[in-house]
């Protein structure tokens, strides 16, 4: 796993999971989880961790521990999913996952970077440069294919990168709103998904409470009277990472059928097809 330093940075803090309250809204405690999970929380300028360039190598390895975390991450805020079936559960999981890296990433990135342009978070620690997609593969990967793989890797985040950050730009989401989009990209689903009523009915419960906190949160703490804008921002941003999963799809094809890409990560692979 080749990785070099690109910047030092704030310590991103990991607050322990802690809720105390039984009777705590949805939003509540979904700014509860994230705290465990490691949400980017800038710390004193005294405490410092290096952001690293990141490769494919190793956004496989984050990836596969993001599996992990993100499922736990969902159960723990949402413990509604848990009483429905291991299929709809795993069915679910698929839905949700990529979708939910794409706006912790853009998120991430914005709060490190100030901005979405050339570096891009893959995770807690590592990025991406775009301006340098040459080092996005270790050395050798890829054989006599290396360049055409890297052409695809590059043309993929730039195909992602224009649909998806104007909306993110625009939106300029808060903490709440960040928490809320997180929540409704696990309600997100049409009515020939293969789940049963019980399970429609408890994503539906969310979707319902996470709006209303979402609509509290706009009258109450940021004075708004009218904030069809805002909301029309945050919907626009969710349609926009589901583009961005859809473009993610075609190009994630392409590499794992051409340059075998992920040959040996089979959970990856299953998720990214």
């Amino acid at each position: 796993m080749s990785m070099k330093s690109v910047r030092q940075l704030p310590e991103i803090l990991r607050s322990p999971f802690c809720i105390e309250s039984s009777d705590i809204s949805m939003i509540a405690l979904l700014v509860a989880v994230s705290r465990s999970y490691g949400f980017c929380k800038i710390g004193t300028t005294s405490n410092w961790r290096r952001i690293r360039q990141g490769n494919q190598s190793a956004s496989a390895q984050s990836f596969l521990i993001a599996m992990n975390e993100t499922r736990v991450f969902y159960e723990r805020a949402f413990p509604a999913i848990t009483q429905l079936s291991l299929d709809e559960q795993e069915n679910l999981f698929k839905c949700y996952f990529l979708k939910f890296l794409v706006i912790d990433n853009l998120y991430r990135t914005r709060k490190v970077w100030g901005e979405i342009k050339r570096y891009f978070m893959g995770s807690v620690e590592s990025c991406l440069d775009t301006d340098h997609p040459e080092l996005w593969l270790d050395e050798g990967q890829g054989g006599e294919s290396r360049q055409t793989l890297i052409n695809c890797m590059n043309a993929q985040v730039h195909a992602q990168f224009e649909v998806v950050v104007p909306a993110m730009t625009r939106a300029q989401i808060t903490a709440k709103e960040f928490h809320t989009i997180l929540a409704l990209v696990l309600c997100d689903f049409d009515s020939s998904s293969e789940l049963s009523d019980r399970a429609f009915s408890a994503l539906d419960g969310i979707r319902i409470e996470v709006l209303e906190d979402l609509q509290r949160y706009y009258k109450e703490k940021m004075g708004l009277q009218d904030y069809s804008t805002r909301l029309g921002n945050l919907i626009t941003l969710n349609h926009a990472v589901q583009e961005c999963i859809s473009i993610n799809a075609e190009y994630a094809t392409l590499q794992m059928s051409v340059f075998d890409v992920y040959a040996a990560e089979e959970k990856i692979r299953q998720l990214c097809l």
